[in-house]
């Protein structure tokens, strides 16, 4: 633990002193591999303390790319706030101090689901093995509440400190094809990440059809490296396999000619399905996190 926390206080003070675009790209180079090897130093049975400690350096290595790209004329406290907070505060705007009553009360309900999300999962254990599917749902259940709940929570925080910033989650239930799922309703924050430092470079240089395989590369290596760092390989394969299921799905709505005469309810059909088809491969790294 000594050793992981020395890492990622080293890999931040390197990024904070890089004020010049080229000390900028070397901090990059410097600091964000000794961050995303930072939780490997954690001993190996402390599971959800790699894992969390691996959130934060991918968190600081994305806001390190940011800083690289489009930190031009930040402040020393700006580049502290890009660097360790999961939401881009150049976009907050000032509020009243406060818990907004729409945010708690949808923080609340979906903590209740993540509850039943994870009582589900720990049942299909009692159940045996023919319990799986139930396992599979309770995971999704958990994760779709507990992404809504800590987002909205994250909101909260932010509204109680007087700062209003976007949402992080916008009703992923209600996206109306696996594209939209993605880049418009599941944590925003890190879409609009790969957007603006993959997928639209790499579609002015390439083409946009490139630059979606990359911005979905990317998004797999990020996730795949959570999973192994936490668990193991097995649970990186299912974690990458995952998004790499979900790229050739929005691929394949961008080149259908059939897809847009598709009615709504048939989209909301076809999203639901390819995202519930694939979820084990994505809830069951987390739920032998959070149940097993």
């Amino acid at each position: 633990m000594m050793y992981a926390s020395i890492a990622m206080v080293l890999a931040l003070v390197m990024a904070l002193r890089s004020t010049g675009r080229r000390p900028r790209r070397l901090g990059l180079v410097l600091a964000a591999p000794l961050a995303l090897l930072a939780p490997l130093a954690v001993p190996d049975e402390l599971t959800l303390v790699r894992f969390v400690l691996s959130i934060a350096s991918v968190i600081l290595v994305m806001g390190l790319v940011d800083l690289v790209r489009h930190g031009a004329g930040l402040s020393w406290w700006g580049r502290i706030a890009l660097l360790t907070t999961f939401v881009d505060l150049r976009v907050a705007r000032p509020c009243r101090p406060g818990l907004d009553p729409h945010d708690r009360r949808i923080a609340a309900v979906h903590g209740g689901v993540a509850v039943l999300g994870w009582a589900m999962a720990s049942a299909s254990i009692l159940l045996g093995p023919g319990a799986i599917v139930l396992r599979w749902l309770g995971g999704v259940v958990l994760v779709y509440g507990t992404a809504e709940t800590v987002t909205r929570g994250v909101r909260l925080l932010y509204s109680a400190l007087g700062r209003r910033v976007p949402l992080l989650h916008d009703q992923p239930i209600r996206a109306a094809s696996v594209s939209a799922f993605w880049s418009r309703h599941y944590n925003r924050p890190v879409s609009g990440w790969l957007a603006r430092n993959v997928q639209r470079p790499v579609a002015r240089r390439i083409g946009g059809r490139a630059g979606l395989v990359a911005a979905f590369v990317v998004s797999t290596a990020l996730h795949a490296w959570l999973a192994w760092v936490a668990l193991d390989v097995t649970a990186a394969a299912m974690m990458g396999a995952f998004f790499l299921v979900q790229g050739g799905v929005v691929l394949l709505e961008g080149t259908w000619a059939g897809w847009r005469a598709l009615s709504s309810r048939l989209r909301r059909v076809w999203t639901l399905g390819w995202l519930l088809v694939s979820a084990p491969l994505f809830v069951e790294p987390f739920l032998r996190l959070a149940v097993d």
